[in-house]
């Protein structure tokens, strides 16, 4: 039986308290930049005392999913960089998107795609406020995300798209994050079929080449 232990390749050793300091760092900076999102119009950095203000006068979405799928995202970069792995992240959670705009911002990915969402504190704001607001981006992972394949929200295709991406990519290591309210429809509930595509396909593709 193969075990996580025999994998080839594969260090066991528990994380060095510089790895913890550095993975606690990150996950923190992202649920802040999640926070930031959701719920502030004003004041990003928090340089003065919060008022009614600087509070967004509509809120869309909610913190409670977010933490863990930050907390996803900076292990899978880790065990990225460490390993060299082709890996995708598939997040199903629509009210999950401050999460992968936060992430994708503190890549520097998003500030190269989007200039005037720059690192610094006037970028922080203008992200902050253009989060699910008139005129900015949307409240879920929207096409606009760098490296968006799955929007999120659509409730029941994050199985069925991880499972499209690994089809197109055998080589690909997909983590997909199944969202609660996804997790009660019917697509979501064929989605889970999608083993049983690959089997028919590659019986299908034998087939033709023993003709």
């Amino acid at each position: 039986m193969t075990t996580l232990n025999s994998l080839p390749g594969v260090a066991h050793e528990p994380l060095t308290q510089e790895e913890l300091s550095k993975i606690n760092a990150y996950w923190r900076a992202a649920n802040y930049l999640s926070v930031g999102q959701i719920y502030l119009y004003k004041n990003p950095m928090l340089r003065e005392p919060l008022k009614m203000e600087h509070i967004k006068p509509r809120l869309l979405g909610h913190f409670g999913t977010t933490p863990g799928l930050n907390f996803v995202y900076v292990h899978f970069n880790r065990v990225i960089k460490k390993y060299d792995l082709n890996c995708i992240y598939i997040c199903g959670p629509g009210h999950g998107g401050p999460g992968m705009v936060a992430n994708a911002y503190l890549e520097g990915t998003y500030s190269e795609v989007y200039p005037d969402r720059s690192e610094d504190v006037d970028g922080m704001d203008r992200l902050f406020r253009s989060f699910s607001f008139p005129g900015g981006i949307g409240s879920h992972c929207t096409p606009e995300t760098p490296g968006s394949i799955h929007e999120g929200g659509e409730l029941g295709y994050s199985v069925s798209h991880a499972y499209g991406a690994a089809f197109d990519n055998p080589d690909l290591i997909v983590a997909c994050v199944v969202g609660d309210g996804e997790a009660e429809t019917g697509p979501l509930a064929t989605g889970w079929h999608g083993n049983k595509t690959y089997e028919t396909f590659r019986g299908i593709r034998l087939e033709a080449l023993l003709r």
